[in-house]
């Protein structure tokens, strides 16, 4: 008889899997609002929203509180500089989180979140944008760079 080891999910993996799920239910509802069948309260779905990029930032505490990592805050905090997407996050966590903002924003504009309808070949096609003055991007582009480059993160530095 063979017996698997199962082994529990570090908590910053348990974190990254929150996010996906976040950016697959956000995606599943951008497609009902693409076929008209989305019922629900667009202020919840602006917070879904807002929730996913929370969440997302926060796999940083996740790495960075976890005594069995040697993964450094300035290593931490030099990855997420490098990397826009990342910083576009931190902004858009720090702007929901916060009445007052005490940490400057990183992206140099003030981020808002857009629904908007834009014609394809297709047909028509709900695009959630994220824009700002230095920023322009829908929301599964930047949700997947996000997720990508913690992936990334992980697999080098803390693996």
């Amino acid at each position: 008889m063979n017996v698997t080891k199962i082994v529990p999910a570090k908590p910053y993996e348990v974190q990254l899997d929150r996010v996906k799920r976040w950016k697959d239910e956000i995606e599943r509802k951008l497609e009902d609002i693409n076929r008209g069948n989305y019922k629900g309260d667009k202020a919840i779905f602006f917070d879904m929203i807002f929730a996913f990029f929370v969440f997302c930032y926060h796999i940083k505490d996740y790495i960075e509180n976890d005594n069995s990592l040697l993964v450094t805050k300035v290593t931490l905090n030099e990855f997420i500089k490098n990397n826009y997407c990342l910083r576009i996050c931190y902004d858009l966590c720090i702007g929901t989180k916060h009445l007052v903002i005490n940490h400057p924003k990183t992206t140099g504009g003030t981020l808002r979140i857009n629904i908007n309808y834009k014609l394809n070949r297709v047909g028509n096609k709900v695009i959630v944008s994220l824009q700002s003055k230095t920023v322009n991007q829908e929301f599964s582009d930047l949700a997947d760079e996000c997720i990508q480059k913690w992936e990334e993160f992980i697999k080098t530095e803390v693996s």
